[in-house]
Formats: structure tokens, C-alpha cells, sequence
């Protein structure tokens, strides 16, 4: 039997009549000549080859008719209330979802998070429809490595699919998100650290005088530590609820507690513990933030939501940075000005592109105002920023598994005189400015903004 031909017209960003298509053509029943247009407001068409003028139009019409076609309709469901279910969903993720995540891309992922905190899948215990069409709703919509762990439950649901449909529909040749899944180590606060080895000291050097004797020899051996002469024997049976006769064990425990000295205060820490306090607090010198100037900028072809920019820090050749500012600022606010990068991140590829260092910028409380760190006046390409009483030779690069990063962005933010600054994580909250040798750096309104 011949397979039936079918021409698809669809944008060429279509992931989901990409993967449809190639399913498709890997049975036996359809084939599917795929034609790409860039054109965003084309409408997906599905004509046929035996009757030119009999065609479906609609993304998720299109899949739904190719599924059945290939012999696919497992992914569809397998009762009436599941193909319901899957149609919804499905539905929901390519109006609204998708709505919602150009209106507010992080209110629309953290309710995405939430939706899928229990489920695997989007609907039931297997792949469907409705797993394909959000994927291809996420697939163009930008991942912030810094926002990994407050979506988490997106950021491992998106892994998952895209790993699944790599290996479902090889030839469509997906692009791959490389995520951390890895949580950060993130260290006590000194001061419970401090408090904690302080209760474990006192606990283990009791004063004698509350030293309790196991034994009649013991309370011999405790009296004459103290020079009084040693009781009679007692003579009275012990009660029914007394303890078992003493081991060994604590018998030594009884000794060591009897001759113990009274133990210094709780609240007066030692020198020592202090130290090991100050080496868990995370070391914002290993960060290795320049001033750069952004030379040229472009849009990410595979991304709606990334920007391209080359970056003069005054070394031998640009580097190239991929960040997710399209929906904050233009390209004309971008090309031309000085910023403030981490330079000594791991490069990654974002969308297919290897960004080789990350611009900060401050993100006002609601997630509405993202605003570029400025340098001081005066600066110049490749000037060193730190903050104040954390200036040193910073790490070549971060090494990625002692989750450095992630352990000193939580406390860098804007406070109100608009100036950049890090928090010490400890008791007295100490404020340390981000400065250059020419002056502090800055942003032009945004405070108590998160820094990332």
C-alpha cells in the first residue's frame, strides 16, 4: 500500500510540527515533505498530495491528524477522560501558557513550577500530546542558569522531554539545554555553627560538682580528687526504677566527667571556632568582574528572548556573551555601552552559542525592571571591580561542583542609594560596595534589586 504524501507548512521554530513530522515519516503510512517558513504570523497548513485543495490548518489539529496517521495514538490517550484531558492541556499550553509567558516570563514559569511539582508528565504517567506541544511552547523561552533552583520542577520536566523526544525523533535534531541539576552547597550560618560547637563544649565538659558516681569505688575516686575522705559503703538497696549496674564504659565516662573543670561560658566563643566560622562564609574575591563595553549586539537566531553581544575587556580578541535582555532593553540601549561582567564562569552554550562570560544586571523585587550595572565614571576596558575588604587574585575559573556563584549571588543586591553591594551571610549583615579604583558602581533606579 502506498503512503499517503502530505506538505507542511510551518514556521521553521516549530518544534512541535517538527517532531509530528519526523514521527511520521518514520512509519510506514505518511510522508511528510516539510516546508519552512520564518514568517511568525504563518498559519501551519497540512495539504494533501492526492488532493491539493484537501488540507487542516492549526499546530495541534496538524499533530493530532499526523499521529493517528503514524500509527501514534498512544500519544493521544488511551480512554476517552485521558484524550479529553491531553486535548485540554494541550490547548492551554499553546494559548495561554504561551500568553502568559510573553507577558511575564517568571510569574509564567513559577506558575508552570507549581503545576508541575508531582507530575512527571503533563498528563498521566506517559508521554502525550500535551508534553509535546508545552515543550514546544518552553523550547524557545530563555533558562537563566541563576534561576535553575527557583524552577526547579520546569528545569528537570524540560530536561526530561527533551532528552525523550532526542531519542523519539532523532532527525529532528533538538536542540539541547545543558542544565546543572546539581543543588548548590549552601554553608551554615556562623553564628548557628559557632552556637553549635559552644552547646557541644559545654556538654562535654560538665562541672564535677554535678558529676554523678556509678559506682562506690567511683565516689571514692571523686572524693579524694577533692581531698574529703571516702563515705561508708552504702547500705540501702536501690530503689526498683534504678539504673542497671554501670559498664566499663561509663564507669570511665564517670571518671572523666568527675574530673572534668567547670566550662567557660556558652556565649564566648572561641578564637577558634570563630576562624572556622569566617572559612565557611562564601569568598566573593574568587569573582572575577571587569568592565567591559558592548561592541555589537544581535539577535539570538534560535531564541526570541537572547540577545548576542561581543565584548571588548581590553584582551587580545571580543568575547562573546548570550543574555536574556530582549524584553528589557533594545539593541540600540545595549551597543556602545560600558557594563560589568563575570568573567571567570565556565562558558556554556546557550541555544547553540557559547557564552563566554555573563553581564550583571539588577532585577527590581517584582521581576519588572532589570536594569545593567554601570561602572564609574572614567573606566576603562578590563578594569577590575571588588568589594570592599574582599579584594584578592580571583579563581581562573569557577570550578562548577563547589558552587562558588551560586553561594555569593543570594547576597548581592542594590540598596538605597542605588549602589551594588554584597551582604556577609553572617550575624552583623555587614554591607560591602562593589567598587573599581575609579569609584562604586551603580544602577540608575532600582534598589533592594537582586543581583545576577
Amino acid at each position: 500500500m502506498k503512503a499517503a504524501a502530505y506538505t507542511l507548512t510551518a514556521q521553521d521554530s516549530d518544534i512541535l510540527l517538527a517532531v509530528v513530522a519526523n514521527l511520521a515519516n518514520a512509519s510506514k503510512a505518511t510522508t511528510v515533505a516539510v516546508k519552512p517558513v520564518k514568517e511568525p504570523s504563518t498559519t501551519a497548513t497540512l495539504t494533501s498530495g492526492a488532493k491539493p485543495g484537501d488540507s487542516i490548518s492549526g499546530p495541534i489539529t496538524i499533530a493530532t491528524f499526523l499521529l493517528n496517521k503514524a500509527g501514534r495514538a498512544d500519544l493521544l490517550g488511551s480512554t476517552d477522560e485521558e484524550t479529553a484531558a491531553i486535548a485540554d492541556s494541550a490547548a492551554t499550553f499553546a494559548s495561554q501558557t504561551a500568553a502568559a509567558l510573553k507577558a511575564d516570563r517568571l510569574a509564567a514559569l513559577s506558575q508552570l513550577n507549581d503545576f508541575l511539582v508531582s507530575r512527571v508528565f503533563a498528563v498521566g504517567t506517559t508521554l502525550s500530546l500535551a508534553d509535546l506541544v508545552l515543550f514546544g511552547t518552553l523550547y524557545n523561552v530563555a533558562f537563566m542558569y541563576t534561576e535553575r533552583l527557583q524552577i526547579p520542577n520546569v528545569v528537570r520536566y524540560y530536561d526530561l522531554i527533551q532528552n525523550v523526544l532526542r531519542e523519539l525523533a532523532p532527525a529532528t535534531n533538538i536542540r539541547i539545554v545543558e542544565f546543572d541539576l546539581e543543588v548548590p552547597f549552601v554553608p551554615k550560618p556562623p553564628a548557628a555553627v559557632a552556637e553549635k560547637k559552644a552547646d557541644k563544649k559545654a556538654d562535654g565538659k560538665a562541672p564535677a560538682a554535678e558529676a554523678v558516681p556509678t559506682s562506690a569505688d567511683d565516689g571514692k575516686k571523686a572524693d579524694k580528687k577533692k581531698g574529703n575522705a571516702a563515705p561508708a559503703p552504702a547500705t540501702t538497696p536501690a530503689p526498683a526504677s534504678a539504673p542497671a549496674p554501670a559498664t566499663t564504659a561509663d564507669k570511665k565516662k564517670g571518671d572523666k566527667k568527675a574530673e572534668a573543670k567547670p566550662a567557660a561560658p556558652a556565649a564566648a566563643p572561641s578564637a577558634a571556632s570563630a576562624s572556622a566560622a569566617d572559612a565557611a562564609l562564601p569568598d566573593p574575591s574568587k569573582l572575577d568582574i571587569r568592565v567591559g563595553t558592548i561592541v555589537s549586539v544581535s539577535r539570538h537566531p534560535d531564541a526570541d528572548t537572547l540577545y548576542v553581544e561581543e565584548v571588548d575587556l581590553g584582551e587580545d580578541k571580543v568575547r562573546t556573551v548570550v543574555s536574556g535582555l530582549v524584553k528589557y532593553m533594545t539593541a540600540d540601549q545595549l551597543e556602545n555601552r560600558k557594563v560589568l561582567l563575570l568573567c571567570n564562569l565556565k562558558p556554556a552554550k546557550m541555544r547553540g552559542i557559547e557564552s563566554q562570560a555573563m553581564v550583571l544586571a539588577a532585577t527590581s523585587a517584582d521581576g519588572t525592571t532589570v536594569e545593567l550595572l554601570d561602572p564609574p565614571a572614567g573606566s576603562a576596558n578590563g578594569d577590575v571591580a571588588y568589594f570592599d575588604g574582599y579584594k584578592g587574585v580571583p579563581e581562573k575559573q569557577l570550578n562548577s561542583k563547589k558552587k562558588v556563584w551560586e553561594s555569593i549571588q543570594p547576597q548581592l543586591q542594590t540598596d538605597k542609594k542605588r549602589q551594588a553591594l554584597y551582604v556577609v551571610p553572617d550575624a552583623a549583615k555587614k554591607q560591602c560596595l562593589l567598587r573599581t579604583d575609579r569609584g562604586v558602581c551603580t544602577v540608575k533606579t532600582v534598589t533592594g534589586a537582586s543581583i545576577k
